[in-house]
């Protein structure tokens, strides 16, 4: 058992916190495509979580337990039907700090704006399966959970979405040589 009968302590509580907020914050986000409203979904999920952690079945699933709670807790309460891709998924600037030339980084935000106007031409479940799994780095069982649907769905979503994406970025004109890095696998 994780926690005692009286629930996490303090110290567990806060490194829960630590450890998980940030993935409970991006699912918030995505969802809820507010930064404000996103942070109250992420405040609510551990409030929910440590006060139900007595239904918490599999210890080593927690991340995708409290994942989980956040996109209940982000779909109850705020209704969005369009879905869009959040405002950064890259860390370009984390690569100007690495020192990569200025020629390079305009050059690769060119291609990341491309690719994001690409993105946004997919349909939601596409959009949604490729984002939580190629810039979250979900696996597909986290998926399935975090969308409520069945893993095969997620898997032939992801299948269709590459295939769609790819369709896309071609008609464009970017090659797969000339995609950042971080998309080459959403495409294969």
């Amino acid at each position: 058992m994780l926690f005692g009968k009286r629930g996490p302590s303090i110290d567990l509580k806060r490194l829960i916190y630590e450890e998980h907020f940030n993935s409970v914050y991006r699912v918030a986000l995505y969802i809820t495509h507010d930064q404000v409203a996103a942070e109250d979904v992420a405040q609510e999920t551990f409030k929910v979580a440590f006060e139900r952690y007595h239904e918490l079945r599999e210890p080593a699933r927690l991340g995708a337990w409290l994942r989980a709670i956040a996109a209940n807790l982000a779909r109850s309460s705020y209704n969005s039907r369009q879905r869009v891709l959040p405002s950064d998924p890259t860390t370009i600037e984390g690569r100007e700090a690495a020192g990569l030339e200025t020629d390079e980084l305009l050059e690769r935000r060119g291609l990341q704006a491309q690719v994001r106007a690409a993105l946004q031409e997919l349909d939601k479940d596409s959009l949604a399966v490729l984002v939580l799994k190629y810039y979250d780095e979900y696996e597909v069982e986290e998926i399935a959970d975090l969308l409520g649907v069945p893993i095969g769905t997620v898997k032939s979503r992801l299948s269709r979405a590459r295939a769609k994406l790819r369709g896309i970025l071609e008609r464009k004109g970017i090659t797969g040589q000339d995609r950042p890095a971080e998309m080459r696998g959403a495409t294969r």
